[in-house]
């Protein structure tokens, strides 16, 4: 049986693995398993980054939903097709879920 390799990382590594830790936090993906990866991570910054890192996400969240809420009128719905609805209120339900779960990441974080 061959050697056993054993990595680990740099200090290097680690400074460009929080950076984009602190990145993927700001950024909204309706792919949500990228956020997903990275709140398993959320406890590798310090306990002040992660609630200022959530609150921040929670704006950034909040401002998507605005922004799909004020496209969303009665007037728009006559215009296009039915699919189009659907799709908006999904990529909805989306946001919501995330801003559902960011709020549970945040209540985590204070206990």
């Amino acid at each position: 049986m061959p050697d056993k390799t054993v990595y680990s990382i740099t200090e290097q590594g680690k400074a460009v693995f929080l950076e984009t830790l602190r990145t993927s936090f700001l950024k909204f993906d309706y792919d949500t398993n990228i956020f997903s990866i990275t709140a398993f991570f959320l406890d590798c910054l310090p306990e002040k980054e992660q609630k200022t890192l959530l609150e921040q996400r929670m704006t950034v969240l909040q401002e998507y939903l605005a922004g799909i809420q004020k496209q969303h009128t009665e007037e728009w719905e006559k215009q296009v097709n039915p699919y189009h609805v659907a799709n908006l209120q999904r990529m909805t339900d989306i946001v919501l879920a995330e801003i559902s779960g960011t709020e549970r990441l945040f209540k985590a974080t204070t206990k």
